[in-house]
């Protein structure tokens, strides 16, 4: 298996060139590990990346293991299960709360905790609802479901409780929506939210630091992978917010160099070390009241700051720009998958791979610029040249609409056994029971 994965990965690579990759993100599978081990001893710029919401996604599987939240996670899906298994009780319940519950996923521990959020958000809904002669005169309130459902929720232990179990994972939210966003490149930022993390855990628990340690243990021992052998702290320490917000101090000499040997060659490295100092001390073009307002201004990505601002310390400036392009997560590639399955059903099953791969690249595409088109922009982020682009789908003219009604109608569309890129053409089913049957081929033309 890792032999496998670790040749599809080099198929990539060469596509791309290994001379413009230095990390590969994948989610914290030891057989994607081992792979990417074997690829950096030929590679030895390339590091492995743990996926981060992946990462995020195992200390919330780690923390619903404990007694008091696994109690109160398998109370509550018991209770929706009641919800949902039928419809009387469904309509009332949809009736007296307005809206439906965040339904949790097998395979996403953290959308446990979601699920208990939007409970909790029908808090008051729910008791009313329990209190109410419509339910109490109702079949289902004698049902041994119905009965624990009127004894949890019309409990203000239960629902206490339940905040209690939402309180210890709440930071870990703010920490995994950074971590899952397609919008910025991240890895750079990993260390300072990290920061983050832990400053809100200690602040909200500076009551009971007992807790506050044992959630940080799970986050600590699960984000080793994250920070140990990749590029996160050089990143960290190129980072211009990071420099013109809180100072870098002496400290992180040891992670930048240690970075900077695999991504340059000897002399390369010890130039961009050199350089640093100028960054570190804000010297030169960096010294700037220009430079440290952008660097502040998070609407600027780190990558252009670098271009504007580095022409001092080119080295450098070559090295923080690929760092602070990257990103942390694999979540923008996996979200390909729905699409995948959009596209692919149990009814169409029988489309070519070639044709799958263009129609999802379309979809998907099609798809980010409908979200372009639709957001809200931030002042920022406002570009008029790539508005401009979007309006062109909907000009008065509309030539992608016409390409899309009329394109193929002067001419006779291309079946997928006439296509180019297609695979070979299956037969049916009932063809080939046919001529088991028979046994031999029969002429048709007699």
């Amino acid at each position: 298996m890792d032999f496998n994965n670790l040749q599809e990965i080099t198929i990539v690579l060469n596509d791309i060139g290994p001379e413009d990759v230095i990390q590969i993100v994948t989610d914290n599978g030891s057989n994607f590990k081992k792979a990417c081990k074997l690829l950096a001893e030929e590679y030895p710029h390339i590091v492995w990346q743990p996926c981060l919401a992946h990462t995020i996604n195992l200390i919330l599987k780690d923390i619903g293991k404990w007694d008091d939240h696994k109690a109160m996670i398998q109370s509550a899906q018991y209770i929706c299960q009641w919800l949902y298994n039928s419809n009387s009780v469904h309509s009332m319940f949809k009736s007296a709360t307005g809206g439906e519950l965040v339904k949790w996923n097998a395979t996403r521990f953290g959308t446990n905790y979601m699920f208990l959020e939007s409970f909790m958000k029908k808090k008051d809904q729910f008791m009313i609802w329990m209190m109410s002669t419509e339910y109490r005169s109702s079949r289902h309130y004698k049902t041994e479901a119905g009965k624990y459902a009127f004894e949890c929720m019309t409990s203000v232990q239960w629902w206490a409780n339940m905040q209690y179990v939402i309180n210890d994972v709440e930071p870990l939210y703010s920490f995994l929506r950074f971590a899952d966003q397609d919008k910025t490149p991240t890895l750079g930022e990993v260390l300072m939210e990290y920061g983050s993390l832990k400053r809100t855990y200690h602040t909200r628990f500076h009551s009971d630091m007992a807790r506050c340690d044992r959630i940080m243990e799970i986050v600590d021992r699960r984000l080793a992978s994250v920070f140990e052998g990749t590029y996160a702290h050089t990143a960290c320490a190129v980072h211009p917010y990071a420099c013109y917000a809180f100072g870098i101090s002496e400290n992180v000499f040891g992670d930048l160099r240690k970075g900077l040997e695999k991504l340059f060659d000897i002399d390369r490295a010890a130039r961009a070390l050199q350089e640093y100092e100028l960054f570190r001390r804000k010297l030169g073009e960096f010294s700037s009241d220009l430079a440290a307002r952008m660097a502040k201004d998070r609407g600027t990505s780190p990558a252009s700051w670098w271009a504007m601002f580095g022409s001092e310390t080119p080295h450098l400036q070559i090295a923080a720009k690929r760092l602070l392009s990257q990103c942390a997560s694999s979540s923008g590639c996996e979200r390909n998958w729905s699409s995948f399955a959009f596209i692919h059903t149990k009814l169409r099953n029988r489309l070519s791979s070639m044709k799958l791969h263009n129609l999802v690249y379309v979809h998907y595409n099609l798809r980010l610029r409908i979200q372009r088109a639709t957001a809200t922009v931030e002042a920022s982020e406002f570009d008029p040249a790539t508005s401009f682009m979007d309006l062109s789908l909907y000009r008065q003219t509309r030539p992608i609409e016409e390409w899309m009604q009329h394109g193929r109608s002067n001419r006779a569309p291309t079946l997928d056994e006439d296509s180019d890129f297609a695979d070979p053409p299956v037969p049916a089913q009932i063809l080939t029971d046919l001529a088991r049957r028979v046994g031999e081929p029969v002429n048709v033309d007699d």
